[in-house]
């Protein structure tokens, strides 16, 4: 364009070339800086998703320890008990060997007699205890490996788990109703047929029995359940030969831990 032997005519189509070109790559500019900022918000939604999940890990984990501690607090109550318990039986068992004591003696038998069935019903309480918090800790146990395997999973392959289809659909009676879509979403995601009803709550009971009928399997949160829906849903899975599976609570954790199979449990009577 400088050279001065340069036409007019070439010069303006030199200038109108160069002028579409600076339009071309304004707008390449454009759409790139919108796509990059697209993707910060997705990276930085992600992060978001990635530390509120690794925050509930950490909570379970510190439950779990917690659950282990008191466990080891009942079996020294328990072993301290049986240590009483035998010792009121020797003391029982000298007392019948010598015939002829004082009245004080039978009145410290009968004492020693007593303590001792107090001490057995303490120890039957404390083992039944013993019990029930050891298969809690092994429910928080299946369902933070389940957890772990979902998150492991995004964080590995960018997509979430999907296992195979059950063997028909799932319905989940009870549990909060403000978490019913995210219950959704989970299943949808894992190929699950959910079916949902509060219990009573907003939905009829008279809608159970048709619901039952349809599913092949029926989840129940105890502890977010009325007690009549719970013997309705027995009764109903009993007249139609259905399976059903008391949940640990209303959580997320406790149904991924079911509809993904952790344990074994899922479809368990």
């Amino acid at each position: 364009m400088s050279h001065p032997a340069t036409p007019p005519a070439l010069v303006r189509d030199i200038f109108g070339e160069v002028h579409m070109l600076s339009h071309l790559v304004g707008s390449a500019s454009r759409l790139d800086i919108a796509r990059l900022t697209q993707l910060e918000k997705e990276l930085e939604t992600e992060r978001e998703k990635t530390a509120r999940q690794e925050m509930r890990l950490k909570t379970a984990a510190e439950e779990r320890i917690a659950l282990q501690q008191r466990l080891r607090q009942m079996e020294e109550r328990a072993v301290n008990a049986e240590a009483l318990a035998a010792h009121a039986q020797r003391a029982r068992s000298e007392d019948t060997a010598l015939p002829g004591r004082a009245d004080t003696e039978d009145t410290r038998a009968g004492m020693l007699a007593r303590r001792l069935k107090e001490a057995e019903e303490r120890y039957d309480a404390l083992q039944r205890e013993h019990e029930q918090l050891q298969d809690l800790s092994h429910s928080i146990l299946r369902e933070n490996e389940t957890l772990e395997a979902i998150i492991a999973a995004e964080d590995g392959h960018g997509a979430k788990h999907v296992i195979p289809q059950q063997s028909g659909p799932v319905l989940y009676v009870g549990g909060r109703r403000n978490l019913f879509d995210h219950l959704r979403s989970c299943a949808e995601t894992r190929n699950v047929d959910l079916l949902l009803h509060d219990g009573g709550m907003e939905d009829s009971t008279t809608l159970l029995p048709a619901l039952v009928g349809q599913a092949a399997t029926i989840l129940f949160p105890v502890d977010h359940i009325s007690h009549a829906a719970v013997g309705l849903v027995k009764r109903l899975c009993r007249e139609q030969g259905k399976s059903y599976l008391p949940l640990r609570s209303a959580g997320l954790a406790s149904f991924l831990a079911a509809i993904s199979g952790a344990g074994g449990a899922y479809g368990r009577l």
